[in-house]
């Protein structure tokens, strides 16, 4: 099949070759990408094409934006994911958050959006360095898995605590 490109075409139609399968959703490239923007303490502005299922640290990380650092890495897994169609939480055994170096401060527009907090993450806030930047919608980045629905979030990320080593 060398030098054969597959193509779409009327052509593939007539001759009755279906490309799409009954019943099964294509998925697209515009289905899975998210847009978001940070916004740091000095009003610097990034917009960041991400990945469903990906956390906002994992974008950052990956675009190599230093204004959002997680030294822990998101302490592994979130301790438990909620899936809303079944109602139940799925325990994941993670340690959860461990430090404050994600800190963001979400729209309130897009709260509905957003996972629960769970315990490590709770505590990880209610430990903040700085209370003055904490917000009602203080998250760690670490914590919040891109959804579709987060599409044109703009995130602000307060001035984080400055960690050496790990």
């Amino acid at each position: 099949m060398q030098g054969r490109e597959f193509q779409t075409s009327p052509r593939l139609a007539i001759a009755g070759i279906k490309v799409e399968i009954e019943g099964v959703t294509q998925a697209r490239v515009s289905d899975t990408r998210v847009n978001v923007t940070f916004v740091d303490f000095a009003g610097k502005r990034v917009r960041l094409p991400g990945r469903v299922g990906q956390s906002l640290t994992e974008l950052a990380a990956d675009h190599k934006l230093d204004m959002l650092e997680a030294p822990c890495n998101g302490g592994g897994t979130p301790s438990a994911v909620y899936h809303k169609k079944q109602d139940f939480w799925e325990p994941k055994f993670g340690q959860g958050t461990m430090c404050h170096g994600c800190h963001v401060i979400v729209p309130q527009d897009k709260w509905a959006a957003m996972p629960a907090v769970d315990g490590h993450e709770e505590e990880r806030l209610e430990d903040y360095p700085f209370p003055e930047d904490l917000a009602v919608t203080s998250r760690m980045g670490c914590q919040i898995k891109l959804t579709k629905d987060m599409d044109g979030m703009v995130c602000y990320v307060p001035d984080n605590p400055v960690y050496e080593s790990f």
